[in-house]
């Protein structure tokens, strides 16, 4: 497996409020990205912590993930209520665990897990959001969702609540398979068909500075993460 990753400002923030994390060791990787939200620098902290607290387990099996989750989210919401600088910040969270071919997806919020194969781009996580529960509820389509005035509502953040559950799923993967992990500024400003052009014509490496510069190019405002993992 190979790993690429990169992250860039946006125009409205001061400072990066994405932050991600990669432990490749061969076979068995861990990755994340958090998209931090916040007033200043708020949203850097919640984003910052997540990377400290979830990206320092030893073991990847879902109980031990989880359990860090749950420690991220109890830290974010105390930091919060202690410091009223810091008040109302959270971050969303989507995270890979892949031994060989099996692993699982974790999000929380609506930075997304896709899949990309030569011919098809799939969403792999399912939104914690205003407008997820509008196609849930048969009230608008997935299509409409990409305009929606409300698209950017979240429903769920580490952070933000005493408890947090995430959606778990889990998964496998074949070879030449692509994982996309990224933060809701470049799956809002990039098509499918350009997450797979991406994806296949470059390494990782550069594939994931490529997606962030064109959801920049193509209007993205807030800040760009990508992390793909390319399997063997």
């Amino acid at each position: 497996m190979r790993v690429g990753s990169y992250s860039m400002m946006g125009t409205k923030h001061k400072v990066n409020q994405d932050s991600f994390f990669v432990k490749n060791a061969g076979k068995k990787i861990l990755c994340f990205v958090a998209d931090g939200m916040g007033g200043h620098n708020a949203g850097d902290v919640a984003s910052r912590a997540a990377v400290e607290i979830i990206g320092s387990v030893k073991n990847y099996d879902k109980k031990t993930v989880l359990n860090a989750i749950n420690e991220a989210n109890s830290n974010i919401k105390s930091m919060s209520e202690c410091d009223s600088s810091l008040e109302g910040m959270g971050t969303t969270l989507v995270l890979a665990v892949l031994n060989g071919e099996n692993g699982y997806i974790v999000n929380v919020g609506d930075s997304r897990a896709y899949g990309v194969n030569r011919t098809v781009v799939k969403q792999i996580s399912t939104d914690h959001s205003y407008v997820q529960n509008l196609i849930d509820e048969g009230k608008i389509t997935a299509e409409q969702a990409k305009n929606h005035p409300m698209k950017n509502v979240i429903t769920k953040a580490l952070g933000v609540s005493d408890s947090i559950e995430p959606a778990v799923r889990d998964l496998t993967v074949g070879k030449d398979d692509i994982i996309l992990l990224c933060s809701d500024g470049v799956s809002g400003s990039v098509s499918d068909e350009e997450i797979k052009l991406c994806c296949f014509e470059n390494i990782p490496e550069t594939a994931a500075e490529n997606l962030c510069r064109l959801a920049v190019k193509n209007g993205a405002t807030d800040d760009v993460t990508a992390i793909i993992i390319r399997m063997n």
